[in-house]
């Protein structure tokens, strides 16, 4: 498959009505055909062979090969599997497109509501009016949850699940788009197979989360009220919070400690920048927080990466840490292959007792599900950012 460069579309300010139209016979590789619509690259741009601009859109997401959309006044772009992310020749016509879709959804966008979110045909579709009057519109598609092993080393799922019901608080790290949201569902819907009987609670600002299976319940709106409503009266065994702001740390980590496994995504790079994030948002309740205090309140680190090249969008978990409270034992470390904290080491750290009854035969009766790839190591512990200047102690894992 050809390697597709992101090339910006050329403006054309002497025809106002030019589109996306080329003849099929012209485009080096077309990506979808429906009815009278193509979709493909020529000469490293996408393009779409209809005039009428609602349509194009329509086309766009219905071309199974793309995921994401990203479009302002001037540019329009593209993910596409296998290829990255491509350029539009032309971008398309935003005022027509959101006129349709606020018809089609009964979305309300205008200065007074200068945002808004909607599903729609299977996407979810995030629209913007900047106050000078600009159009935005991002929009991911919304995929069928992947197998938890797809997304996460088979060991690993069953060292993570095991720990998460000890009960743990957890968060899964990254940024954005490295695929902390898809793996938190993926979490879920294994959870929904193991134990259909468990009640999972979800909250979210926006819904994201893909419910399937078990017994679950939503609640969308302010997270920090409804965490705390959800936990009091819902009186679930799991709390699955769809997205963590720092405003919303203190609550996410209130509903931990009354005993319930909670886990969430929360928006960082590194381990060591979300340590630092977090400290300064308990610091309100915990006057003079710093980044090992932290470690008191949240048991698992998750951490994701996305990587860009030319060519595609790869993302994956690069590494596992649970706190013992002051320190962050290394699960799992993925570099040049998927590194595991030693079999004894691990059994070591697991409390004697889980919600789901002895830790140690969860995990036992888990490990065959998900078999063991990748090498054992004594991984040694990493020390939490101390009371040393922060230039002193950051880490470079």
């Amino acid at each position: 498959m050809k390697i597709i460069n992101l090339k910006l579309p050329i403006k054309d300010n002497k025809d106002k009505n030019i589109t996306n139209t080329k003849s099929t016979g012209d485009l080096d590789e077309i990506l979808c055909e429906e009815d009278d619509a193509v979709v493909g690259i020529s000469d490293g741009v996408l393009q779409v062979n209809v005039d009428d601009p609602w349509h194009a859109f329509n086309t766009l997401l219905s071309c199974t090969h793309i995921y994401e959309l990203f479009s302002t006044p001037s540019a329009t772009v593209a993910s596409i599997r296998n290829m990255g992310r491509v350029a539009l020749r032309h971008p398309l016509s935003l005022e027509e497109i959101i006129s349709h879709l606020v018809e089609e959804t009964g979305a309300r966008i205008d200065l007074a509501h200068p945002y808004t979110s909607i599903e729609y045909n299977g996407w979810r579709i995030f629209m913007q009016l900047e106050p000078q009057g600009q159009l935005e519109l991002d929009a991911t598609r919304i995929s069928s949850i992947p197998p938890l092993t797809s997304l996460m080393d088979p060991l690993l799922a069953a060292r993570t699940l095991t720990l998460l019901m000890a009960p743990s608080t957890a968060v899964i790290v990254g940024p954005p788009g490295s695929g902390k949201s898809t793996l938190l569902n993926s979490m879920l819907l294994e959870i929904a197979y193991l134990w259909p009987n468990l009640h999972v609670a979800i909250v979210e600002p926006v819904k994201e989360l893909i419910l399937q299976g078990g017994w679950a319940s939503r609640m969308e709106g302010p997270v920090s009220k409804l965490v705390r409503l959800t936990v009091r009266y819902k009186r679930p065994d799991i709390l699955a919070v769809g997205e963590l702001s720092t405003d919303d740390v203190w609550s996410f980590i209130e509903a931990g400690r009354s005993g319930i496994p909670t886990i969430s995504t929360y928006h960082s790079p590194n381990i060591w920048k979300c340590l630092q994030s977090m400290a300064d948002a308990i610091s309100l309740h915990i006057p003079g927080a710093k980044e090992y205090t932290v470690l008191r309140y949240i048991d698992l680190f998750i951490i994701t990466r996305r990587i860009i090249d030319r060519s595609k969008i790869t993302r994956h978990v690069s590494s596992v840490y649970l706190s013992d409270g002051q320190r962050l034992i290394p699960i799992y470390i993925y570099d040049t292959k998927s590194r595991h904290l030693s079999e004894e080491k691990f059994i070591e750290k697991l409390p004697m007792t889980s919600i789901l009854g002895d830790a140690k035969q969860l995990y036992e009766n888990l490990k065959p599900r998900h078999p063991v790839k990748g090498v054992f190591e004594d991984l040694p512990p990493l020390l939490p950012i101390s009371k040393e200047p922060r230039t002193h102690a950051i880490r470079t894992q």
